[in-house]
């Protein structure tokens, strides 16, 4: 008698979740050997296209108002960007200081930077000031500009459908206010999508009333979160505010803005392709969790490359 011999599983055939996706992760000058890492297994390992479309970041200059980054002087700088200047990944500063005035516009770091980044084509910047826009786009025209959060976050702003049009007819990608990702309508309404960014992993609560704060020049994240004051102050505080109400608009609020992989392709099918996974000043482990989850076939694929970037 012969007893059927059990199918072998055959492993995944592709690679990624969705390889249509365009993937543009922070972290540069921050997570620059993680990237580059996880850039290698990808396209020699698995002998596949890269699927990081563009790295952002910037060091702790005056044009730069998140403080996640250690020191760059000239050597470390021309290091991370030739890490990626290799792979050919475009780089983006995150220049999202909001409260620039003219006279910041002299900053010989952030101009060093600025006239670094303009040596290659496909760089740019993410910018919330239009002071600054205007200036970089007036002696560096063929830099990208992107339209910040914290630009698209500021609190007397009205983010409807003419809002986000009117910032896309002014840059060339604008970053959709992570609580937008949940309003389908208002998306389904934008016109080009392609000219618009999608944050996948924020982990601040829906509509958190201290996230502008949070953005400021002034607002020293690292030494606050160091002492733990940060959460206890205000993201644990706001979660007991909300607690103690009840009924769905409490509810909806205390999930946090991070998207599921079935929300990501929801929002891919309405006709967005790229997508933003946030990263500076978290922890390895959190970041290359992230890294491998949002853009790899995940039974196999994902937690192999999660084991060969933290092992490296």
């Amino acid at each position: 008698m012969t007893h059927p011999q059990p199918q072998k599983k055959s492993l995944p055939n592709e690679v990624f979740i969705n390889q249509n996706i365009n993937w543009h992760v922070a972290g540069l000058f921050d997570k620059d050997r993680i990237i580059a890492d996880f850039v290698k297994i990808i396209t020699n390992e698995f002998d596949n296209p890269n699927p990081v479309k563009s790295v952002y970041g910037a060091p702790n200059y005056l044009w730069n108002s998140e403080s996640f980054t250690t020191y760059c002087g000239k050597p470390e700088i021309e290091m991370s960007l030739s890490t990626f200047e290799r792979e050919r990944i475009p780089a983006f500063l995150t220049f999202t200081n909001i409260r620039l005035e003219q006279k910041d516009l002299a900053d010989p770091s952030s101009n060093y930077l600025l006239e670094r980044i303009s040596k290659k084509r496909g760089n740019g910047i993410v910018v919330s000031s239009d002071i600054l826009s205007d200036y970089v786009r007036s002696k560096f025209p063929d830099l990208k500009q992107v339209a910040s959060l914290p630009k698209v976050a500021a609190p007397e702003n009205k983010r409807d459908k003419a809002f986000y049009e009117s910032l896309a007819g002014r840059f060339d990608k604008v970053f959709i206010h992570p609580s937008d990702n949940f309003n389908l309508d208002l998306l389904a309404s934008l016109d080009n999508k392609k000219k618009f960014e999608i944050i996948v992993n924020l982990d601040c609560i829906i509509d958190c009333p201290h996230y502008t704060k949070c953005t400021e020049p002034s607002y020293n994240f690292l030494e606050l979160d160091a002492k733990h004051e940060f959460w206890e102050k205000n993201c644990i505080a706001c979660h007991k505010q909300i607690l103690i109400g009840k009924g769905k608009e409490n509810e909806k609020r205390l999930r946090n803005h991070g998207l599921t992989i079935d929300e990501v392709d929801e929002l891919y099918k309405m006709g967005f392709t790229n997508f933003q996974i946030m990263g500076r000043g978290r922890s390895v482990f959190a970041y290359t969790n992230d890294l491998t989850r949002y853009i790899l076939e995940p039974t196999f694929i994902g937690p192999l490359v999660f084991k060969l970037l933290i092992g490296t």
